[in-house]
Formats: C-alpha cells, structure tokens, sequence
C-alpha cells in the first residue's frame, strides 16, 4: 500500500507540473509537430523539426520545443510500436531539447536505430508511454536531465531509457519511473534517480541477451553504474559480472537496502547483494545529488565528525557558508560552524568537519581532497564540546547568501 501511495503522489506531482506550464516542459510553451523520420544526416531538415545548427560539434542541429503524438508515428521496433522521433544512420552531432512526447498504446518517444552517433537528449518530458527512449546498435550518444513519467504496460516493457547492443553511451542525472538499462557494452547510468512504477517495481538491469532464439546469449562488459537512487522498497536488479555498480570508491543508494557506517564516511560498511550475481560494493548512505552534501557523520564517540562531499561538477568556495545542527522535529538550530575565509572543496572533493573532545589537538589540514579535515569553528560551543545528538538529528548546509544546499538526517541504527 505505501508502495502504492509513493507512485501515486509522485504522479500526481508531475501531472500538476505539466497543467501547470500550460504543456510546456519548464518554462518553455510548446508547439505541435507531427513524428519525425531522420534517416540520414540529410535528413535534419525544419520540416523534420530543426530550428537551428549546422551539424558541427560545435553548432549541433537543435530540435527543440515541441509536442509530439506518439501515437501516429513512425514505426519501429520490428514494426510494432509507433515512434515520436525516430533517428537512424547519422554521424551529425544533433540535440533533441524540451520536447514533450505521449501517446496512446505501444509505443516509443525517441528511437535510435542503426548507426546513430553524437546525438543528445536533454530536457525532455516522456509523459505517461511505455517506453521512453531506446537506443539501438548506436554509440557515443547522451541522455542527460529527461523526466519520465512511464506508464506501466501489462506484457510489454515500460522502461524509461533501453540500450540495445549500444555501446559508450552515457545517461545522467535524468528522472522518472520505469527501468533503466539494457544489454549493451561500456556504457554509463550515473546521477539518475528511478522512482517504482505502477506495480511496484523498479528495474535497473545490465543484462545478457540474443537476438533470436537459438542464438547463444551476449555477454555484457564495461557498463556502470554509480551515484543512482533507486527509490522501491521492493527493487528488482538484474546483472551480470563484469559490468560495475560504483566507480570504485562510490556506488548507488537504495532505499531497500538499511547500511551502516560506523566511520561516518557516508558509505555502507558492508555491500549491497544485486539479484543475478552482480554487487554494488560501496552503497551510499543517503540519495545523490549533484551539491555540496553532509555525506555521512559519526555522531558517537569522542570525536565526532561530518562528511562533507562535493558531488557537484565544480569547485566551490564555502567561505562564509554554514554547517548547523538542527532538531529535525522543531527545526531549532542549535549549533552552528562557519567556514574560514579561504575554506574550499574541490569537484569530488571531501571535507570532514570535528567536534567533541577528541579532535582538541587536531590540526585543520588542506591537502588532497580525500584528506582534508577542519577542527574547531563552532560558534556558541566550547572547544571540545560534543555536537551532534547520539539518538539522531540532522545536519543543514547553508551558502553564503543563506541559502538552504543540503538537508540529511540520521539515525542512531546509521552508525556508532
């Protein structure tokens, strides 16, 4: 039931959003367009939709601002679904932008098929079809900030992003229901978050498979994912070794999966197990975003302290900006840090920030990102005093122009 109410609000958030930007995804108004067939580079054309560029890397073919009934479209996957914008033999860099895709039945937003390369999708809302974007024997293509709303499809797929036999692609930062993956090679899912559909599931796989019947399976390699936040409480995974589940030192959060981290590193002392061999060796914490975070905490003991990451994709300067110890029931502040003048976290950077007793000695130190530590600072506090509440609380960051960057809360089951 909680399941349930979960999809059910998420869906109705977004159906507010979309009445509310008067079929507009973000603040642009869209037009209709019927479905558009580029088979070619010379096929970027304005009927087909471009409103600008030249082809180059530099000034890529735009296709922006539309609305597109799916329903009526062009047909693809063995001429049985019905495509928004299918795309097929092209090496022209082109960007598909702010496009709004629907339709009624089987059928796809965006298709890839054959040969395409340099493409990118951004921006874009799936809203309510079964399946969003396949990309099909093509490589080198980008899938970046989409939100899709899938509808569950009773004996078809309802996925939002597919890589058939597609390799070196990458799909980042994008949100929505249905699954997210395929059976392609070196390709890369980061900063996405995958919210359960319809009938509770939320699928991330890499996974083998063939293209007929009696041919032998295709072995998947290189594929990774990291930084994703699966957000079922009953998630289905699929994968098969050698593909990974972290970059190495960062994996994916799971909101089935209850870690512990009892050195406030804001990773899981133990893995996370994937149905169908695969592991996820580092799981995060707390769910990704792409800022300056509290990663993790180790709120006991005599030296206590706070992970702060820079997951964002460049360096910030936290002169002037605020760590505070909140009361998660009342919102009282009731502690406050204010960074030196100087203080700054580089892009994948980490600083850990010491209260309590043990640290009195310590030395703020500056030098790799990995090994940067800050003593002393608290405001209204002794030194030496202790900080954070050992049954739980939260942790704020502010900006330098007040501005609320991160909430986490913690628990005393997280960590000692």
């Amino acid at each position: 039931m909680i399941q349930k109410l979960v999809v059910m609000l998420f869906l109705t958030v977004l159906t507010f959003a979309l009445l509310g930007t008067a079929q507009g995804v973000g603040d642009t108004i869209l037009k209709p367009h019927a479905p558009i067939y580029i088979n070619g580079n010379s096929d970027f054309t304005t009927e087909n939709g471009v409103v600008s560029g030249s082809g180059t890397e530099d000034d890529p073919y735009i296709i922006e601002g539309w609305e597109i009934d799916c329903t009526t479209g062009w047909h693809g996957h063995n001429d049985i679904r019905n495509v928004g914008i299918l795309v097929a033999k092209t090496s022209a860099y082109f960007v598909i932008r702010k496009v709004r895709f629907f339709g009624e039945g089987a059928v796809i937003g965006t298709l890839f098929h054959d040969t395409v390369t340099h493409g990118r999708i951004e921006d874009c809302l799936f809203d309510k079809i079964p399946l969003g974007i396949q990309i099909q024997f093509s490589h080198g293509n980008a899938i970046a900030r989409n939100t899709f709303v899938i509808r569950y499809f009773q004996g078809g797929g309802s996925d939002a992003v597919v890589l058939l036999e597609s390799s070196n692609n990458t799909v980042y930062e994008n949100t929505g229901t249905g699954g997210f993956g395929g059976d392609g090679d070196n390709n890369t899912f980061y900063g996405n978050t995958i919210y359960p559909l319809a009938n509770g599931k939320v699928r991330a796989s890499l996974h083998d498979s063939s293209q007929h019947d009696n041919d032998p399976p295709r072995v998947t390699t290189g594929n990774r994912y990291f930084y994703n936040n699966l957000m079922g409480t009953s998630a289905t995974e699929e994968v098969t070794p050698p593909n990974h589940w972290d970059n190495a030192t960062e994996g994916n959060y799971w909101s089935n999966f209850s870690g512990w981290d009892a050195n406030g590193d804001g990773i899981s002392d133990s893995p996370h197990k994937i149905e169908g061999g695969g592991v996820d060796r580092y799981p995060l914490m707390r769910p990704w975003k792409s800022s300056v975070v509290a990663m993790g905490i180790k709120f006991t003991g005599p030296d206590e302290f706070v992970t702060i990451a820079n997951w964002s994709q460049e360096d910030v300067n936290l002169t002037g900006w605020k760590l505070q110890a909140v009361n998660p029931e009342t919102g009282e502040v009731q502690h406050t840090l204010v960074f030196p003048s100087g203080c700054s976290l580089p892009k994948d950077g980490k600083l850990r920030v010491h209260s309590g007793p043990g640290p009195m000695t310590g030395q703020n130190t500056s030098g790799s990102p990995s090994k940067t530590d800050l003593y002393g600072q608290w405001q209204d506090l002794a030194e030496g005093s202790y900080v954070w509440n050992d049954l739980g609380g939260m942790v704020r960051i502010v900006n330098a122009d007040g501005k609320v960057i991160d909430e986490y809360e913690y628990h005393w089951w997280m960590g000692q």
